[in-house]
C-alpha cells in the first residue's frame, strides 16, 4: 500500500493506538452511522448477524439526508451529481413477500414467498430480503411491504440471534390480491385484517 500512495502522491497517516481524539472527523462520523445503526436494530429486532445489512442501510439513509457540511445538500447528490431516488425507500426490517419466478413454482405452489426487508442490492434495481422460508438470503424487483410489520418482534428471546422464524398461516392471498391494497406496494396501515396489533403477520399462500 505504501507504493501505491507514493505513486500517486497520498500522504498516509496514521494515528496510534487507542488514541480516537487523533482522528476525531472520522470517530465522530463512526458514531453517526452506528447510532443510526442501533436505531434500525432496536427497531426492527432482527438478529445482530445481520450487523452488515444494518450498517450499509444507515449509510444509505444518511446519505439521503441534507447535512450542513455541505451547504444543505445531500452527500448522494453532491457526489453523483443527481437528485437521490427515494421512492422505493421502506422500512428496514419490516415484514415484505416476494413473488416467486414461474420456473421455480407449480400451479398448486405458493406464488409468494414471506420476507424480511434488508435493504437494496448496489447497481440492481431489486429489494435485498431474508427469505424466512429457507432462511437464506435473496434478492427480488417483486415484493410487496407490510411496512408496520416486524416478523422478528416474534423472535426467540432466549436466543437473539436464532434465524429460524415461524410465520403464523391466518389466511391465504396471492401477490395480485395484496398489490391491489396500494399503487405502491404497501397496505394500507389502518386495515386491521392485514396486521392486528398482537403482531399477528397476514400469511399469503
Amino acid at each position: 500500500m505504501k507504493d501505491f500512495f507514493a505513486s500517486k502522491g497520498i500522504l498516509h497517516q496514521t494515528s496510534c493506538i487507542e488514541t480516537p481524539e487523533q482522528n476525531s472527523i472520522v470517530e465522530r462520523k463512526h458514531q453517526h452511522i452506528l447510532n443510526v445503526t442501533r436505531s434500525l436494530l432496536f427497531q426492527s429486532k432482527l438478529p445482530t448477524n445481520f450487523w452488515n445489512f444494518f450498517v450499509q442501510h444507515a449509510v444509505f439513509l444518511i446519505n439521503c439526508i441534507p447535512t450542513p457540511l455541505l451547504k444543505n445538500e445531500r452527500p448522494y447528490e453532491k457526489l453523483h451529481r443527481k437528485l437521490c431516488d427515494i421512492f422505493d425507500l421502506r422500512i428496514f426490517g419490516c415484514l415484505c413477500y416476494s413473488s416467486i419466478l414461474v420456473a421455480h413454482r407449480k400451479k398448486l405452489d405458493s406464488r409468494v414467498i414471506p420476507g424480511v426487508f434488508l435493504g437494496f442490492k448496489p447497481h440492481t434495481k431489486g429489494f435485498i430480503f431474508l427469505n424466512l422460508k429457507y432462511h437464506k438470503i435473496e434478492v427480488s424487483r417483486n415484493v410487496i411491504f407490510y411496512e408496520n410489520c416486524f416478523p422478528y418482534l416474534l423472535k426467540n428471546e432466549k436466543d437473539p440471534n436464532i434465524l429460524s422464524l415461524p410465520i403464523p398461516q391466518h389466511h391465504a392471498q396471492t401477490y395480485d390480491d395484496i398489490n391491489m391494497h396500494n399503487d405502491h406496494g404497501s397496505p394500507d396501515k389502518n386495515d386491521d385484517d392485514l396486521c392486528v396489533d398482537n403482531n399477528d403477520i397476514p400469511a399469503v399462500a
